[in-house]
């Protein structure tokens, strides 16, 4: 067997028996409170917190209603848009929902200026990546989460955030899968050309799961790409191939056509369904969808649940 192969195999052997042996944060001590008055099951809190750097940012966490002190939950981060909040991020994405979300601990960061590290229009002098590293610490140790169970997802400019985490190797070794939602995929680069620009990415040597949903109507961030705000947004299927080439999954995938009463094309690398790898990239491309985060409503279909069944799927 390759060895590509025999470390594919390895990593999802190894995420398979992660599910049956969690891994404990140092926070699962028995009868420990949660912080700030939060209750399981209780309202979404907003929480101040102080990056290492001396930073004073905030972010909102919903507590589920199974949470216990000495039981590893999961841990799921939702990254809001440009222009619009961590508020508004929990209402978007359903994290919140034990429909959705039975038994993860949800958190929505809020961005500086209502935007996030990658973007041109985010401060250039804040660090968001180091946000994140410094809230996985702390969460570690407040609460009892499971740290082979830490999630990413995002909307348009927290989605491009998500992708720069998903990017960046020293915070994808703590983050087990990434799910960006109608992602802003900024390119700093003085030429524009969508279907063929290189996706700059220092992810490392390890194989990182992401799924990533985007309307082909999407007049913000279009699904062809285009130059905008001074940089480059790539065709959103060459981005997606890109990141399976990374992965070492191959650009060819198996494609399945008509999904929600014909509205959905979803992608799967690599394209082998037999390879242990299948599936570890997936796109799902949403005829007539614009900018938005799919919903029955919107889309016909639900990204929520689609997006938790995915993560399931993996642990580090």
């Amino acid at each position: 067997m390759p060895a590509s192969k025999l470390t594919t195999l390895f990593v999802l052997t190894n995420a398979l028996l992660g599910t049956a042996f969690a891994a404990s944060s140092a926070g699962c001590t028995a009868n420990k409170a949660l912080p700030n008055g939060q209750t399981p099951g209780g309202d979404t809190v907003k929480v101040a917190f102080t990056q290492s750097d001396g930073t004073a940012r905030d972010y909102l966490i919903h507590i589920p209603s199974t949470y216990v002190s000495t039981t590893p939950a999961e841990l799921i981060f939702s990254f809001h848009g440009h222009t619009v909040d961590a508020s508004n991020q929990e209402s978007t994405s359903q994290f919140s929902n034990p429909k959705f979300n039975p038994n993860g601990i949800a958190v929505y960061p809020q961005g500086k200026g209502d935007s996030w590290q990658g973007a041109p229009y985010a401060d250039k002098g804040v660090n968001d990546i180091e946000f994140v590293k410094d809230m996985i610490s702390h969460f570690k140790e407040s609460y009892c989460i499971d740290t082979s169970k830490i999630y990413a997802s995002g909307m348009s400019n927290g989605g491009g955030f998500t992708a720069t985490l998903a990017c960046d190797s020293s915070v994808n070794i703590l983050i087990a899968a990434f799910a960006p939602v109608s992602g802003a995929y900024y390119i700093d680069s003085s030429t524009c050309t969508p279907t063929a620009i290189k996706i700059p990415c220092d992810k490392g040597d390890r194989i990182v799961p992401v799924i990533e949903f985007h309307g082909d109507a999407d007049p913000t961030i279009p699904y062809g790409g285009e130059k905008k705000n001074k940089e480059c947004l790539p065709e959103v299927s060459h981005w997606v191939r890109s990141w399976s080439s990374r992965d070492g999954l191959g650009l060819e995938n198996q494609t399945t056509h008509d999904m929600y009463k014909g509205k959905v094309t979803r992608s799967k690398f690599p394209k082998d369904s037999s390879d242990p790898s299948f599936g570890t990239v997936q796109h799902y491309k949403t005829a007539g969808l614009g900018h938005t985060w799919p919903t029955t409503d919107s889309a016909g279909y639900d990204a929520t649940p689609i997006i938790m069944e995915f993560f399931g799927n993996y642990t580090l």
